[in-house]
């Protein structure tokens, strides 16, 4: 089995993933919450874990085979969060709560959805190996998104304060 499709596909959705949560969450701000930025951003946070919690506790429901599109999906994820925070048009919280959850949803299918494949449809004398590969994949996308999240969310900040 060819591993280079899924760990590149995990990379992705982590990259996509961290990215909003690193650069955009911090920027996102809604004044009839009833919260203020500080509390938001951690309540982003917790309902963004909730998301990944229950999707990393799906595998006994359902499989998902095309991890590529979680990839995709997660990029557009990033794409509405990004225009938000550009041209705010979410409605209200909720709505962003949603989005958030679904985040999380997809990052955690991805993870336990990639690391499955990996482990029942490798080749047993090379499982380890495959493992460690898709253990670096996810932190490689996240180390990505960390330094691109800097220049980002700097970027952003000019942007919107200008």
């Amino acid at each position: 089995m060819d591993i280079f499709p899924l760990i590149f596909a995990l990379a992705l959705v982590y990259f996509f993933e961290y990215l909003i949560n690193q650069a955009l969450f911090e920027l996102v701000y809604f004044e009839d919450a009833g919260m203020t930025q500080a509390e938001q951003y951690r309540w982003y946070q917790v309902i963004y874990q909730c998301g990944v919690f229950a999707s990393r506790s799906s595998l006994k429901l359902f499989k998902v085979r095309r991890t590529w599109i979680m990839a995709i999906l997660q990029g557009m994820n990033f794409i509405l969060v990004l225009f938000h925070v550009l041209h705010p048009y979410v409605i209200n919280i909720s709505a962003f709560f949603s989005l958030i959850t679904f985040e999380g949803i997809l990052g955690g299918l991805s993870y336990v959805n990639t690391y499955h494949r990996v482990l029942t449809m490798g080749d047993p004398n090379t499982r380890e190996y495959s493992m460690s590969i898709a253990a670096f994949a996810d932190s490689f996308g996240i180390t990505c998104a960390a330094f691109a999240a800097i220049q980002l969310h700097n970027y952003l900040c000019r942007a919107i304060n200008s």
